[in-house]
């Protein structure tokens, strides 16, 4: 009976196994085609995937950024590499298009005679569904599309194998589980619960990027000490900092917070999925939440005219009040701020001639239209002459100055959940 027992256990226990890899296989497959699929946007207006060059010829994938110096160090070999093996190894240059402008892109491609097919990162999938982690990033597949090499170093490993399979030569695969992703999502529900401010930065930026774009490096020095700032002032607010996961350690982080004095809870976003998530292309970056909708969004240094903007939205995140909430809009009219004067408004808001008339289409498009050239213009401005709160409404008597012409008006404000839905406007005879 003992014998039959461990018999039984030892040959449960194989089974297991053999279940468990299995699954394991059955995963990795699945996400080995989904690599395989992702379209590769290149800015020629086409677009690639790996799948297509399946039994036709190898491909070599590098990803840069204008501003990563070893990546600029090593565009001559990446050139070079390209003009001997381009006709049997397909080779694309993948741009980060993280703190790059187009502008910034096509200065490297000039500056080096960069010939080779070129990719903008745009949303950050492909470096998400490739797991960048650090640029410069190089990836090699066989025409089998196994992974033969993955690093970070245009080195001699790195040139053999270029070398062999150009000849059609056989290199060994690596494992291609470095391209699955193991880090687990930031808990957003807990991180930006209530009415939150995200600030996303990296903790190297601000002295990293001197060299090469000093303005990023002092925009991301200067907004982390305004965000310290904000955070004291308004600390009925949700705060939290979000780092990049490129190149940062958690000891990296420690230092960083205890350099800048950061009092929120910080943490790296190893995943990359919150960065992706809000599409966050640039650092630093601010993102405001109320009830889990993003209210405003701010890159770089809030400054004096973003300070305003702030404000603002700190009076949206605070309270829902329609009296509030319509002179934000009176106070974004008159500073002339149409991303502010939007955000007021619901995205499909109605605007009528009294009692019921509608004024062109609905939502933020038909606004922008009316009001952006006349904000650039320093056109309008609006004085409230006497204000009725009752319920959802709020009445306005105004008096608006356009282009030196003054006009009296009955302004009737509908607000529906923090923003308004409706305006209603009567001129006066």
């Amino acid at each position: 009976m003992m014998f039959k027992s461990r018999f039984v256990v030892v040959i449960f226990s194989q089974f297991l196994s053999l279940l468990l890899l299995s699954c394991s296989f059955g995963v990795f497959a699945k996400t080995t085609d989904s690599i395989l699929d992702i379209p590769i946007p290149l800015v020629d207006d086409t677009s690639v995937t790996l799948s297509q060059y399946k039994a036709v010829k190898p491909v070599y994938l590098k990803f840069w950024a204008s501003w990563c110096q070893p990546c600029l160090k090593e565009m001559p070999h990446f050139q070079k590499m390209y003009e001997k093996y381009g006709e049997s190894i397909e080779v694309i240059s993948i741009n980060l298009g993280l703190n790059d402008s187009i502008d910034d892109v096509q200065a490297v491609v000039k500056r080096y005679g960069l010939s080779m097919p070129l990719a903008i990162d745009k949303t950050g999938e492909l470096a998400d569904r490739f797991n960048f982690v650090g640029t410069p990033y190089h990836l090699l597949f066989d025409a089998n599309l196994n992974l033969v090499h993955r690093g970070h170093e245009a080195n001699d490993s790195l040139d053999q194998k270029l070398a062999l399979l150009a000849a059609k030569n056989t290199v060994e695969p690596i494992s291609s589980s470095s391209l699955l992703k193991n880090e687990k999502p930031l808990a957003l529900e807990e991180l930006a619960k209530g009415n939150s401010v995200l600030f996303f930065t990296a903790t190297w930026c601000h002295w990293y990027l001197k060299e090469t774009k000093n303005d990023a490096a002092k925009a991301c020095d200067q907004a982390q000490k305004e965000f310290n700032r904000f955070a004291q002032r308004y600390p009925e607010l949700n705060w939290v900092v979000i780092a990049s996961n490129l190149w940062t350690s958690e000891k990296d982080l420690d230092d960083y917070a205890r350099n800048y004095s950061v009092k929120t809870p910080i943490v790296i976003d190893r995943s990359n999925s919150t960065f992706l998530k809000f599409g966050v292309k640039n650092f630093p970056e601010w993102v405001f939440i109320k009830d889990g909708r993003v209210i405003e969004r701010h890159i770089g240094v809030l400054g004096e005219v973003g300070l305003s903007n702030f404000t603002g939205t700190h009076t949206i995140l605070k309270s829902s009040k329609p009296i509030d909430i319509v002179n934000l809009r009176m106070k974004a009219y008159n500073e002339h701020n149409l991303p502010l004067f939007l955000e007021s408004y619901a995205s499909d808001v109605q605007i009528y001639d009294y009692p019921d008339k509608p004024l062109g289409q609905k939502g933020h498009e038909h606004l922008r239209g009316i009001f952006e050239p006349l904000f650039k213009d320093n056109a309008v401005s609006v004085k409230i002459e006497s204000q009725i709160e009752q319920g959802r409404y709020v009445v306005n008597h105004e008096t608006v100055m356009q282009h030196g012409q003054k006009t009296k008006y009955v302004s009737i404000y509908e607000v529906v959940g923090g923003l308004i839905q409706s305006v209603r406007f009567l001129r006066e005879i």
